[in-house]
């Protein structure tokens, strides 16, 4: 049998490494919420805008996943990137609220496409070729290649918008269509071969049967998988700190220009400066990313997913009480939260069926975006009503709340059982 070694990646490994550094390549974040204030948008505003956002994945994450899994992953990720393009190109020329938010829409309903795609065919591709224990650690390299493939764009991006802050938003769809080239060149994962493509009867027998993935069996994959332990409480877990946390994100760019302006900067040197500082944030994720199989191996996805935002909780706290410590916690943010995406994606697909998996992680991903509409929104209303930092310490106060809430809840560790035992016990 073919091999695909992890050290030295062969073809297809390669690939996907490509495609998620052209994926990464958004000069636009240094001044993604500066260009949003500049347009005479509130706090509240850019909260809804998210909340909007995340809405129209929850309604397209199902649907798409299941597009996924009927036209194959590859198809699904050309679509993901060519709608990105788009959207990236008209939301510069955008300066209402109305049309940033039509925008928005279109974004977030194409960001589907990639969502449970790029790692369902990632793990269906090593599963057939070698051993999907080999996942944690290739797909920990790609968040690598991925966040600094951000760093340097996030620097680049803070250059080119003191030239004009419409050629971030070019670079970017630039780099994004060559992505979208690319994933023309990656192999279909065999349910989706020509030679896997006949009749039933027809069908080689190394050839998953897509086709018998009706719709109607969409929504019982997604309830016997999700719903049943031990994913259930490892989905409220993840999804309880991804709402939280990420709700203070939008006061990243606010407090550092703060910072920046006390330091005298004048506002070409802040827009650099928040370039090397996304840069910063991208680096020291790509290191936390690229040791997670050994993250994994030391505490357990389970275990991770209980402590992490207790310490991220204390970090905000302590940042509203001390404003120079406020840069730091948002560097430790972005750390847990990419070692996080890579140890759930992994959890998640030990978990479930090869068939219908696009769905399935799909499903996981519209529970994570629904449970941030409601926390977007209200750090918004609260961001307005007092100051970005009060916010945060808002934040770090649930997150502690959660964490704790959760431990009481389902406990502290993962239960026992090999994935493949945990599959066949849905029904204990």
């Amino acid at each position: 049998m073919h091999s695909l070694d992890v050290e030295r990646p062969d073809g297809p490994i390669l690939k996907y490494y490509a495609y998620v550094a052209t994926q990464a390549a958004w000069f636009i974040v240094p001044i993604w919420t500066l260009f949003l204030l500049e347009q005479g948008l509130s706090y509240t505003q850019l909260a809804i805008l998210n909340g909007v956002w995340w809405t129209a994945t929850v309604l397209g994450e199902v649907p798409t996943g299941y597009v996924g899994d009927r036209i194959g992953r590859r198809n699904s990720l050309l679509l993901g990137s060519l709608t990105s393009v788009v959207a990236v190109l008209a939301f510069g020329q955008m300066a209402s609220f109305w049309g940033i938010l039509g925008v928005y829409v279109v974004w977030g309903v194409g960001t589907t496409f990639r969502s449970g795609a790029d790692s369902a065919w990632l793990y269906d591709t090593l599963a057939a070729d070698t051993d999907e224990e080999a996942f944690t650690r290739i797909k920990g390299r790609g968040s690598s290649i991925r966040l600094a493939v951000m760093a340097g764009s996030a620097v680049v991006g803070g250059y080119l918008a003191t030239v004009d802050m419409y050629a971030p938003f070019v670079a970017t769809a630039a780099v994004v269509a060559v992505g979208a080239t690319v994933t023309l060149t990656m192999p279909k994962n065999r349910a989706y071969r020509e030679e896997c493509r006949g009749a039933p009867a027809d069908t080689p027998a190394d050839c998953p049967d897509a086709d018998a993935f009706a719709p109607r069996d969409a929504i019982p994959v997604i309830r016997e998988t999700l719903a049943a332990p031990p994913l259930r409480s490892f989905v409220v877990a993840v999804g309880a700190f991804y709402a939280i946390a990420w709700s203070a994100g939008m006061y990243t760019q606010p407090i550092a220009e703060d910072v920046a302006f006390r330091l005298g900067m004048d506002e070409a040197q802040m827009t650099t400066t928040l370039g090397w500082l996304y840069a910063g944030f991208s680096a020291v994720s790509a290191v936390v990313t690229f040791y997670a199989d050994r993250l994994e191996e030391a505490v357990g996805a389970q275990v991770w997913v209980r402590v992490a935002p207790a310490l991220l909780g204390l970090a905000f706290l302590v940042a509203s009480l001390v404003p120079v410590l406020a840069v730091p916690a948002f560097f430790l943010m972005r750390a847990l939260l990419n070692a996080t995406d890579v140890l759930k994606d992994r959890y998640l697909n030990d978990r479930t069926e090869s068939l219908g998996r696009a769905t399935v992680l799909s499903a996981a991903s519209m529970l994570f975006g629904l449970a941030r509409v409601p926390f977007r929104l209200l750090s918004g209303v609260v961001g307005d009503l007092t100051t970005p930092l009060t916010a945060v310490g808002i934040v770090g106060g649930l997150l502690l709340v959660g964490a704790t809430l959760v431990v009481l809840r389902y406990g502290i560790d993962a239960p026992a059982g090999t994935p493949r035992e945990e599959r066949a016990c849905r029904a204990c």
